[in-house]
């Protein structure tokens, strides 16, 4: 299955640039920093899904594009999230 940049954009629930404040409760990303992804500050964003399938399905197309991600679980929203260097169109405009 080939995936577009659209179908990414209609994956996601909501998404923002990485936040510092976020580094500072490693335990709110289950994950994330136990695998030993660290992201910067305005340099990565987070994308959060309503479900895991969503979550599953944005994986592939980071995959296809070549994109380094990481996955977990944010505990405070009860959601799963995508940790990437890749910004979508919101971050361009």
């Amino acid at each position: 299955m080939i995936l577009t940049e659209q179908d990414f954009e209609r994956l996601y629930e909501t998404s923002m640039l990485w936040h510092e404040d976020f580094n500072a409760d490693p335990l709110r990303f289950d994950g994330l920093f136990k695998e030993g992804y660290e992201p910067i500050a305005d340099k990565h964003a987070i994308f959060w899904f309503e479900n895991y399938a969503s979550c599953l399905m944005a994986q592939m197309y980071l995959e296809q594009i070549g994109e380094d991600y990481a996955v977990a679980c944010d505990e405070a929203m009860c959601q799963w999230t995508i940790v990437s260097t890749y910004q979508a169109n919101w971050a361009t405009v």
